[in-house]
């Protein structure tokens, strides 16, 4: 597995915009906080662009996110913002010569579409808030922290409360995974993620509970939940059904009748993903997880 250099204070990071349009106050806001910690910030031309829903044309956010790729003066790519667009442009970028000069890449939601890129190159990257969120947390905030302790090779462990729907256990393995839709859309193309003695993390927003249902049912039968070492749930957001009927079952009630078989510790209500705690994670690198009812511990391995 590739380790991209670790940064410091002088850093260049670039900003990138391969999906949604970001907004231009929060731009230059969140701009303003990573340059005060000492980091040099360059933004692509691309950021405000309108295309429809999309930050540009294909063409135009792959220019752009190759143009970083290939710059061996920025030490780091942020995603500016998620939403749709990134898979539309991925097969068209090249990445070798960002594999001569790795360099670590951030971001999640769409961003899992990259991710699961460079877990097929082997290549270890930051599941984390993306760039223009900073300006709503703020760098103190365990999010901003936790992403800058990754980049300044500081990691650390992360303990949080533990959940009554916890499968118990301890676990080492490599980190994968990301959102849930993404993983999903993935499976039967070359992007399909390799889950084999891996610490899966899953995490969406905003979906009908019947989608999850569906989701994990899909994984499943690709076989992606059969040998893992532990699965953690982010926080996940669900949206009302739309015919007002129950659905019946609770996220945690559906993950643990589709893992019923498999012996592996689970968590769930983990900090990372499409809520308020989005602390960040290196992917494609080893951790080690303690779960229990009360609480859950995950650290660098």
């Amino acid at each position: 597995m590739i380790i991209p250099p670790y940064l410091k204070r002088g850093s260049t990071i670039a900003i990138v915009a391969t999906a949604r349009t970001a907004d231009e106050q929060q731009v230059r806001l969140s701009k303003k906080i990573l340059e005060e910690q000492g980091f040099n910030v360059v933004t692509a031309p691309n950021l405000s662009s309108t295309y429809h829903r999309f930050a540009g044309d294909d063409s135009e956010r792959l220019r752009c996110f190759q143009a970083f790729l290939d710059d061996e003066t920025i030490d780091a790519i942020w995603l500016a913002r998620g939403g749709y667009g990134t898979g539309r442009m991925l097969d068209e970028l090249d990445w070798s010569k960002f594999l001569s000069h790795p360099k670590w890449l951030i971001g999640f939601s769409d961003f899992t579409m990259v991710h699961l890129k460079l877990q097929h190159l082997k290549v270890a990257s930051i599941h984390g808030c993306n760039f223009t969120q900073l300006a709503n947390f703020g760098i103190a905030s365990e999010n901003s922290i936790s992403l800058l302790e990754i980049l300044l090779n500081q990691s650390r462990s992360y303990t949080f409360p533990g959940s009554s729907d916890n499968r118990e256990g301890t676990a080492e393995g490599i980190l994968t995974g990301g959102n849930l839709s993404l993983i999903t859309n993935t499976l039967g193309t070359p992007l399909q993620l390799n889950t084999n003695h891996r610490i899966l993390l899953l995490e969406d927003c905003n979906e009908y509970l019947y989608h999850y249902d569906r989701m994990l049912h899909q994984l499943k039968q690709a076989g992606l939940l059969a040998n893992l070492e532990a699965l953690i749930i982010g926080e996940s957001t669900v949206k009302t059904e739309p015919d007002d009927i129950d659905f019946g079952f609770s996220i945690e009630q559906m993950v643990l009748m589709v893992c019923a078989e498999y012996k592996y510790p689970i968590c769930f209500h983990a900090p990372f993903g499409h809520t308020a705690q989005n602390y960040a994670l290196a992917l494609n690198t080893k951790y080690s997880l303690q779960i229990a009812k009360n609480e859950v511990i995950i650290s660098p391995y």
